[in-house]
């Protein structure tokens, strides 16, 4: 037969809630609260308007405890992420920076590959060019005889093999690759664009781009509105009342 476990003290002390848990509770009983209040009609008089800024308040207070219990739980974590960021970023900073360094010492002798590609690509598109024209001339001038055709033949086969060639010299990348390397570095084009005429800019936005001229003029109208302007052109400004 199994011996009993003897009785400790505790045993009927359920554990403290959790501040999520607490919070979880409370929030139910506020609902609860407003659900009764909240149906749908409207205030008709000042106790119940009384009431219901009483329930506001209530709803505000909970949920800056509600925040301030939720900063406290993650504080701890966002501490530790801080300080795993803070150990590491002078090891992945210092890599970048020997990463960095090494493209900027590899860019000129990359426009140097680059440039030789290139004549390398315009003289082979040059001999593809030629020999397409040989072919096309000795078609043109073939008496019928054996040899015509046969030099034809051959000045076709020679204008493909040419033509080959100067595809390969197209599709050919200039870059450096060392052993064990995931890729090969190589220079990346990129385009930049400095705004010299804001006017002629502004223009082909709102013939071109209308929607998103909106957009942004609607925002910024708002965002000065909020900073105390009051005389905007172009913008109707008025006045709105809510409950704050």
């Amino acid at each position: 037969m199994a011996t009993a476990r003897k009785a400790v003290i505790g045993d009927n002390n359920p554990p403290e809630p959790t501040p999520l848990e607490a919070s979880r509770e409370e929030l139910s009983n506020l609902e609860l609260e407003a659900g009764n209040w909240f149906d749908g009609a409207e205030v008709e008089n000042q106790a119940q308007a009384d009431e219901v800024s009483r329930l506001i308040d209530t709803a505000r207070k909970a949920g800056k405890r509600f925040d301030g219990f939720r900063k406290a739980e993650k504080q701890p974590h966002m501490d530790a992420a801080k300080a795993v960021d803070t150990a590491w970023k002078p090891l992945t900073d210092a890599a970048e920076r020997v990463a960095e360094v090494g493209k900027a010492a590899l860019t000129p002798y990359l426009m140097a590959q680059e440039k030789a590609k290139r004549e390398r690509e315009a003289e082979e598109r040059r001999k593809a060019d030629e020999a397409a024209a040989e072919a096309r001339r000795l078609a043109a001038e073939a008496d019928g005889s054996l040899a015509a055709a046969k030099a034809r033949d051959e000045a076709i086969e020679a204008a493909k093999a040419a033509e080959a060639k100067a595809a390969a010299a197209e599709r050919e990348k200039a870059g450096a690759k060392g052993q064990g390397m995931a890729r090969t570095v190589s220079l990346r084009t990129t385009w930049r664009g400095q705004v010299t005429d804001r006017r002629t800019l502004l223009n082909h936005i709102a013939r071109t781009r209308p929607d998103d001229l909106s957009a942004w003029l609607d925002q910024w109208a708002a965002s000065a509105i909020r900073a105390g302007a009051r005389d905007l052109p172009g913008v109707e400004i008025y006045e709105e009342k809510v409950a704050a």
